[in-house]
């Protein structure tokens, strides 16, 4: 459940009208947190920041 919370909040996907806007792997984080029922999270939560992912660190934050 923890997981699904996480991938839910910290990702940039959307799903609209069954259409995914985003990466695969985020779209596929938000389906899973819909199908929990926990599709308003992102509406709970405001984010401080993101650091963007960079071939020098390869990795990404938010």
């Amino acid at each position: 459940l923890f997981f699904a919370k996480v991938g839910a909040v910290c990702n940039n996907a959307e799903i609209i009208n069954f259409q995914l806007r985003g990466q695969p792997t985020e779209g596929a984080l938000l389906a899973v947190a819909m199908k929990m029922n926990l599709p308003h999270l992102r509406e709970q939560f405001h984010r401080e920041h993101e650091w963007p992912f960079t071939h020098e660190h390869k990795w990404m934050a938010v």
